[in-house]
């Protein structure tokens, strides 16, 4: 008997452990993916203002 809930313990143990981990994994996973976003953004306004200096220079060029 003592041995079964013993086993049982040990098996209860590695189940929270296990959950434990897909939650910081998820809490992991969320912030980069915020990140990611954030970089992404970032770069598509430095891409735009990029291509307005461009057009400005162009146009000039043309003048």
């Amino acid at each position: 008997m003592l041995e079964v809930s013993r086993e049982e313990v040990e098996r209860r143990h590695k189940q929270a452990m296990l959950e434990a981990y897909d939650r910081q994994e998820a809490r992991i996973f969320a912030e980069y993916h915020k990140r990611l976003q954030a970089i992404a953004a970032h770069t598509q306004r430095l891409k735009t203002l990029i291509f307005r200096e461009i057009e400005k220079v162009d146009g000039r060029a043309d003048a």
